[in-house]
This record gives C-alpha cells, sequence and structure tokens, in this order.
C-alpha cells in the first residue's frame, strides 16, 4: 500500500491526482508543517531533504513530486498513463510530467495563494 505524506499546498497535487486516478488503496498523511513536521528525525529518516510530499509504497520512500509521478505511473503500466521506455512518445511524457511537477504546480499555488507587501522580497544583483 502506498502511503502520501502531504501538507496542502506543497507540491502534492500531482502524486494524489495519480493516486486517485490510478485506484490503487493509499493513506494519506497529513504531515505538520506549522510545527515542523517536516524537519522531526523520523521524517528526516524518511527523507533527509525534509520536503513534502513523500510516498512510501512498502517501507521504501520515494521523494521529490516528479520522482514520485513518474514511479506511480511506471508502477502501474497497465493504467496507460506513461508510455512505456522505447516508446517514441516517451520523451514528450517525461517533459509533460516535469514541467506540470515542477512549472505549472508552483504557478497553480502562487495563483491561487495571494501574496501581501510584507513577503514580497526584492532580488539581489550580484
Amino acid at each position: 500500500m502506498y502511503q502520501l505524506h502531504y501538507f496542502p499546498a506543497n507540491a502534492s497535487m500531482m502524486p494524489h491526482m495519480l493516486l486517485r486516478e490510478l485506484g490503487v488503496p493509499f493513506e494519506l498523511v497529513l504531515i505538520d508543517r506549522a510545527n515542523d513536521g517536516h524537519k522531526s528525525p523520523e521524517y528526516l529518516k524518511m527523507n533527509p531533504t525534509g520536503r513534502i510530499p513523500l510516498l512510501v509504497h512498502d517501507g521504501k520512500p520515494v521523494y521529490e513530486t516528479a520522482a514520485i509521478s513518474l514511479y506511480l505511473a511506471d508502477n502501474h503500466p497497465d493504467a496507460g498513463l506513461a508510455p512505456r521506455i522505447g516508446d517514441a512518445d516517451r520523451g514528450d511524457y517525461l517533459k509533460w510530467m516535469v514541467l506540470f511537477t515542477n512549472a505549472f504546480q508552483s504557478e497553480f499555488r502562487a495563483g491561487s495563494m495571494p501574496m501581501s507587501s510584507s513577503t514580497i522580497r526584492p532580488m539581489r544583483t550580484p
């Protein structure tokens, strides 16, 4: 069974959507980010980066959103979510998976969370 360790608005959207699409049993484990749950010794033992999300499958951790998403799609080839290695469409698939998990998702988060002037920091110039 899968466990998806998540916190709202912390790059968990894609892995969560894939788990639902696959229809496989999984458990959502809310990480208490407000109290530094992602920095706890237990969490850091599974994910030394301390980042969210984290997928645990059969006791083995997978972290980084793109890696989790690719792992899930590749781990369920019969679902047809990923072209097989060697397929001419594999490059486009990899491009869109990485783009979604690294670019689109962050834009979605930025657009859905208003920023106050106190959170905007000037860029440093060399």
